[in-house]
């Protein structure tokens, strides 16, 4: 496959029903936020709970979807996540 015609032959046509144009999707949940283990897959500061430095920048960590497009709140949640990162690095804080 080198064209990207030859990516979307490739796809089963049953997606087609589950495409439309100008359609937004802004997955949120599948990665949830939370306090505890329990209640989620990553902390207040988007760490696994199971895995030591292994940080998700996503709509994903949202435990729900909001009423509006979630791309300021995921980049300000990324812009967060950089300086504790930066901060446990020894960096400004």
């Amino acid at each position: 496959m080198s064209e990207c015609a030859d990516i979307e032959l490739a796809l089963p046509a049953e997606l087609d029903s589950f495409t439309k144009p100008y359609d937004v999707y802004h997955p949120t949940g599948s990665l949830r936020m939370g306090t505890t283990p329990s209640n989620s897959v990553v902390d207040g500061n988007l760490k696994l709970w199971s895995a030591d430095n292994c940080y998700i920048t996503s709509t994903a960590v949202f435990p729900s979807s909001g009423s509006a497009n979630p791309g300021m709140t995921h980049l300000a949640l990324t812009a967060r996540l950089a300086k504790h990162i930066c901060c446990k690095l020894g960096g400004d804080c």
